[in-house]
């Protein structure tokens, strides 16, 4: 939801739409194995 103000502003200023993931962050951390930084690494 929040990265479709991004996706919409590089549009509008002609970048080429980049590829959303749709999951977003709450598909992502559902998975064990996907990397997630917790602080100072």
């Amino acid at each position: 939801m929040t990265a479709c103000v991004n996706v919409l502003a590089m549009k509008l200023v002609g970048l080429d739409p980049p590829l959303l993931y749709s999951g977003s962050w709450s598909d992502w951390v559902s998975y064990e194995d996907s990397p997630v930084a917790t602080g100072e690494e």
